[in-house]
């Protein structure tokens, strides 16, 4: 008969807790659109044609976005911190958008970050100031008329648009291409710390993987943002590490939920690309 501290091990939650549901729909700003060969718009403080982010309010509240991350590269979301300034606007109105330039020049007039897009296909990642909440965007080679972005306005389906709309609402017609989750990159990495604890997790290639110094066993937990538990292991740390398959689950922000033997439980969001 199992231990009382297996039988705990083992438990089974049905599903979210509010605070947790509202976790993972807490995504109120939005990588909405992105240009990595800009040949249209001109930059109004340096006259260029650089690359370009849009991002997107998704609240019926003004977001205050300096203090925030943005990045080219997953495995390092703060390569730019949005600079508090009395100068440039760091403000997005409800439902309103913000550009941010990529180009390696200086916050003047406008944000810049310290990074270019690679036009040959990568992905740009938001995370808030407090580390709570990111959103990513993976995209791939497009021409320079041509941008990536969401429609509708902050959804989840991700379209090579040929009407870019910097700075306002996207539109889609009817040579617009819908980009499944097969086209997109599959290659990138993303390292998640679990909140309250030193374990980490890591996703790429359709594998979660579980890092930490325990040697217990530990279960984990996935959630769909409905609430809904998708997928429950129990497993060993071997050296430190331990690996779920994922390939039966579809792209989307899920919550991952891991409990040690000692009932300490430690969560984080996980993106699967």
């Amino acid at each position: 008969m199992p231990s009382d501290a297996s039988l705990s091990l083992m438990a089974c939650y049905e599903k979210l807790s509010d605070e947790e549901l509202a976790e993972v729909h807490a995504v109120p700003v939005r990588i909405n659109e992105i240009s990595a060969d800009n040949s249209m718009y001109v930059n109004p403080t340096y006259f260029k044609k650089n690359d370009w982010i849009e991002l997107y309010n998704t609240t019926n509240d003004a977001i205050d976005i300096a203090g925030m991350y943005l990045s080219d590269d997953v495995a390092e979301p703060e390569k730019y911190q949005i600079p508090v300034s009395k100068t440039i606007n760091t403000v997005i109105p409800a439902h309103g958008f913000l550009i941010v330039w990529a180009d390696k020049l200086d916050d003047v007039a406008a944000l810049h970050t310290p990074f270019k897009l690679d036009a040959d296909g990568g992905a740009v990642m938001l995370t808030s100031a407090d580390k709570v909440w990111s959103d990513t965007l993976f995209y791939d080679a497009h021409s320079d008329d041509m941008t990536v972005g969401l429609y509708p306005d902050g959804g989840e389906n991700v379209y090579l648009m040929n009407t870019p709309t910097i700075a306002s609402s996207n539109k889609i017609s009817s040579y617009a291409e819908l980009w499944i989750e097969s086209e997109l990159p599959s290659h990138v990495e993303t390292e998640v710390p679990l909140n309250g604890g030193s374990l980490r997790v890591t996703v790429s290639q359709k594998q979660l993987t579980v890092i930490g110094a325990t040697s217990e066993s530990i279960v984990v937990e996935l959630y769909a943002a409905t609430g809904q538990q998708v997928l429950k292991r129990i497993i060993s740390l071997t050296n430190g590490t331990a690996t779920v398959g994922l390939e039966a689950l579809p792209k989307g922000i899920y919550l991952v939920r891991v409990s040690e033997k000692n009932g300490s439980t430690y969560s984080g969001k996980i993106l699967m690309d």
